[in-house]
């Protein structure tokens, strides 16, 4: 019994690939229990008076066979069924099932090319354009973006962010201080209270030496879609800054960053114009329209693309700008999505070439524009509150019981524990798996950090007009989407495998 997230990672693949090598029969009974899975049911682990389970990790029981008198390698899935959810039910299955024999299906899985066992992907998607790769940032291979790499990672989110500029210096202040006592070696007993540690910072400490607060380092970043905070931006506070000091290396830098998703269970695409999180996207990669090297513009999408482009589609009005709109309205395309869902969770996105370019470009940049102005957008019309709720603390879907169980009722919203709504709006467009309205009941709230003891205090807000608007991102968004041509796959085209190296060779990417 074991660990069963390496049935589906895509870190896990070299593991798959030795376990069919290894053994002659591989019996997988998959016992299911993520809990970042929707409707994968409670662990097996799960005991009363545990809440949520034990663990969130998935579990399987693997059976490995080495038979020395059999060549054909098999490898034998089945998975528990979805009605015993908790984890008494499931252990209650298992002693009924006895053994392997006690399983009336199993599923002979032959792994794909990418040592894939379940969900496997489809061929066609790596026959498109990537939107990006690692011979491309070394100026080879034939992508859509040359640069691209995850959001900003702080490792010590409460002390670097925070919702007010004062709070967040203030904070700042006290975790720089307690580092300069340790610039030269790691405290032995950390005092969590005043600075969050890892071994990065020991080791840029050593490097940078004394530190010093700076006013100049805090900018507005984009934490999670839909959410604003303030962040000091700093090399030895944010151990992994990813590409940001190219794309946006001054507070006030202009630029346009499309973010996509790619350890999800649902692949999902956002764009923005200021300093990203990793966590906006799930393990988010940020894909610049342009970036800065050494104080000058430069665009990010090749001139080789470009004249991909404007050939294939015989338009030499194709601008550089209209593709990065075009990638970002084929990315939200329903059926681009649902095809190549098992591609999309582990790979980065390849973007085909449509029929209808100027469609979705068009199209592509109303979305755009609309995501980024969730702020100043719109508003959709609710009326008028139901009923006071004084100073906003909080707000949450009402819930109503179903079929014995207590779910929520995602039309009916209330404010600090008042109904205030109850004709919301249901709508299709989610960020990360939430729409933007739920983005904002998760993050619109006062949360204390239970290491440190931050309070971060994000409930001074405008909340009414903050609702309308992203009910209407929502709504607009699934209208904008259903806008988009029906095609999105071209015929008879085959990428160039040359391009971007020719290029190379001349000096002219």
């Amino acid at each position: 019994m074991t660990n069963a997230s390496f049935i589906r990672s895509e870190a896990a693949a070299g593991v798959r690939a030795c376990l069919q090598q290894e053994f002659t029969d591989v019996w997988v009974f998959d016992l299911r229990g993520d809990g970042r899975r929707t409707g994968d049911g409670r662990n097996i682990f799960e005991y009363p008076g545990q809440g949520s389970g034990g663990t969130r990790t998935p579990v399987a029981i693997f059976i490995l066979v080495k038979n020395p008198n059999k060549k054909k390698r098999v490898i034998h899935y089945s998975v528990l069924e979805d009605e015993y959810y908790s984890g008494q039910g499931k252990r209650d299955r298992v002693k009924q099932l006895t053994s392997i024999k006690g399983i009336a299906k199993w599923q002979a899985i032959k792994p794909d090319k990418h040592h894939d066992w379940l969900d496997q992907r489809t061929s066609e998607f790596s026959t498109y354009l990537p939107m990006g790769g690692k011979n491309a940032k070394a100026g080879k291979g034939n992508t859509l973006f040359r640069q691209y790499s995850n959001g900003v990672k702080t490792h010590r989110d409460p002390w670097a962010y925070h919702s007010s500029k004062k709070e967040l210096t203030k904070n700042m202040k006290i975790h720089i201080d307690y580092c300069n006592n340790y610039v030269d070696k790691k405290p032995i007993h950390i005092d969590y209270t005043q600075a969050k540690w890892d071994p990065e910072l020991t080791r840029k400490l050593k490097i940078s030496g004394i530190q010093e607060f700076d006013e100049n380092k805090i900018r507005f970043a984009l934490y999670r879609p839909f959410f604003k905070q303030w962040l000091y931006f700093d090399r030895v506070f944010n151990p992994r800054q990813g590409i940001v000091p190219k794309t946006f290396p001054q507070n006030n830098s202009k630029n346009l960053i499309i973010c996509v998703s790619t350890k999800s269970i649902t692949f999902s695409a956002f764009v923005l114009n200021i300093t990203p999180d990793v966590g906006i996207e799930s393990a988010a990669q940020c894909f610049p329209l342009y970036t800065y090297e050494n104080g000058v513009k430069q665009e990010n999408i090749t001139n080789c693309i470009l004249k991909e482009y404007q050939e294939h589609y015989a338009d030499k009005k194709i601008t550089k700008s209209n593709i990065f709109y075009y990638a970002y309205g084929l990315l939200h395309h329903p059926k681009y999505r649902k095809k190549y869902a098992n591609n999309l969770t582990r790979e980065l996105p390849h973007i085909p070439m449509a029929p209808d370019f100027w469609s979705f470009c068009t199209t592509g940049k109303k979305l755009a524009d609309l995501h980024l102005s969730w702020e100043a957008c719109q508003r959709y019309e609710l009326g008028k509150p139901k009923a006071e709720f004084g100073k906003y603390e909080k707000m949450a879907f009402a819930r109503i019981k179903r079929d014995g169980k207590l779910i929520q009722d995602k039309t009916t919203l209330k404010i600090n524990g008042i109904e205030v709504f109850d004709n919301i709006p249901e709508t299709n467009y989610k960020v990360n798996g939430r729409t933007p309205l739920e983005w904002a009941i998760d993050r619109y709230k006062k949360t204390t950090d239970r290491e440190s003891g931050i309070v971060n205090d994000a409930t001074n807000v405008d909340i009414i007009p903050l609702i309308e608007r992203l009910v209407y991102v929502g709504v607009e968004s699934d209208r904008l989407v259903r806008e988009l041509p029906v095609e999105f796959e071209p015929k008879d085209w085959e990428p160039k495998k040359t391009g971007m190296d020719a290029f190379t060779d001349s000096g002219k990417v």
